[in-house]
């Protein structure tokens, strides 16, 4: 079972949403200019938080040094940026489809 279908329950919500449907959940979800920005706002406090995450890590045990800290602090930022583009770009895409439905047809 999904957690979300456990916190609901198997009532019926206001929205006439599957609980087990996480698609239509999240089309819905983003198909409000508010959320998304709400939801990219969020991520870019976790990007602060993975960009000082990784290199701190390597620091921890001991990869850090005068040589490799500049290298792993520039590497964090490599690998926060692509984890927040990847997930931005599903809320951002989702708005798009929802407001133009011609940006709906190029994705199907």
């Amino acid at each position: 079972k999904m957690q979300l279908v456990e916190l609901m329950g198997h009532h019926a919500n206001s929205l006439e949403l599957s609980p087990t449907d996480g698609a239509a959940l999240i089309e819905y979800t983003f198909s409000q200019w508010y959320n998304v920005v709400l939801y990219l706002v969020w991520f870019a406090a976790l990007w602060f938080h993975l960009n000082h995450g990784v290199w701190s890590m390597c620091q921890t045990v001991g990869a850090a040094n005068d040589t490799w800290l500049p290298r792993l602090q520039k590497v964090s930022k490599l690998v926060s940026t692509l984890i927040f583009l990847g997930f931005a770009v599903v809320a951002i895409l989702t708005y798009v489809k929802s407001v133009c439905p011609c940006v709906a047809k190029f994705f199907e």
